[in-house]
């Protein structure tokens, strides 16, 4: 999995170079404009199970409900966008359910964590949290084609490429927050992208609707390390779809001297 993380970065890395290209080479016949684009999605985790003991097992599912907002320059040329920018994302994992292969222990809504109280003597305290988030930046990249519609209306397809880079982390435990500010690589995620805009005088706005693709991210290593799947920052979970989102554009010409 990891070569295959590596292999979507390596693609990113040359899809950025096509637009930058792209862009360069109509520089002088295309358009450029500033967009703005506030969303949230929801995301269904795949279930995986890991063991804190000899004799249980746990499975979980997670739902996760995450927000954002990106910043793009885009450049058009004959109702072709490409784009490039970045954005604030909160990677959200906010609905979990476990479950425990052994029948004692009753299903619950939290994750065991690897949290350990600041002082001198560490208690004998199993901790867990039932949400958790990592606020990141992101860095996007995009290409879209839009088609004109009546009454000043364009609908608009595209895909766009997103890296996450987390900068801050926040874990729910009982009546308190974990906030450790580890900067580390997270993840990518590629999404279709349909929207709906209005062009106006001096703007265009609409709506957009997300279908999230194909999704990686890093595992933490705050969660317990086992030897049937191992938590670490070296270790990757992705997804195929799974997902949906909703975001409002709004963009702003910039004209050309």
């Amino acid at each position: 999995m990891n070569s295959y993380l590596m292999a979507m970065k390596h693609i990113t890395t040359v899809f950025i170079l096509l637009v930058l290209i792209n862009n360069t080479a109509y520089a002088q016949k295309s358009r450029g404009a500033f967009e703005v684009k506030p969303f949230m999605r929801i995301d269904w985790y795949p279930e995986f199970k890991y063991r804190i003991n000899p004799v249980t097992d746990n499975s979980v599912k997670i739902r996760g409900e995450s927000y954002g907002i990106s910043a793009l320059y885009k450049y058009t040329f004959k109702n072709i966008h490409t784009s490039f920018g970045m954005g604030y994302y909160r990677n959200s994992f906010n609905n979990i359910d476990q479950k425990f292969s052994n029948s004692l222990f009753p299903n619950s809504n939290n994750r065991i964590i690897d949290y350990v109280p600041p002082g001198p003597i560490a208690p004998s305290i199993t901790y867990a949290t039932d949400k958790y988030w990592y606020h990141s930046i992101s860095v996007i990249i995009g290409a879209q084609k839009s088609f004109d519609l009546k009454r000043d209306w364009q609908f608009s397809a595209g895909i766009s490429l997103s890296n996450y880079f987390t900068f801050s982390q926040s874990y729910h435990i009982r009546d308190f927050k974990y906030k450790p500010h580890k900067v580390r690589y997270f993840g990518l995620s590629s999404s279709l992208e349909f929207g709906f805009i209005k062009k106006m005088k001096k703007f265009s706005a609409g709506p957009i609707l997300f279908l999230p693709v194909y999704d990686a991210w890093k595992q933490d290593d705050n969660f317990p390390k086992n030897e049937n799947h191992l938590e670490s920052n070296s270790a990757t979970r992705d997804k195929l779809f799974n997902g949906i989102g909703i975001g409002f554009s709004v963009k702003f010409p910039i004209s050309r001297k």
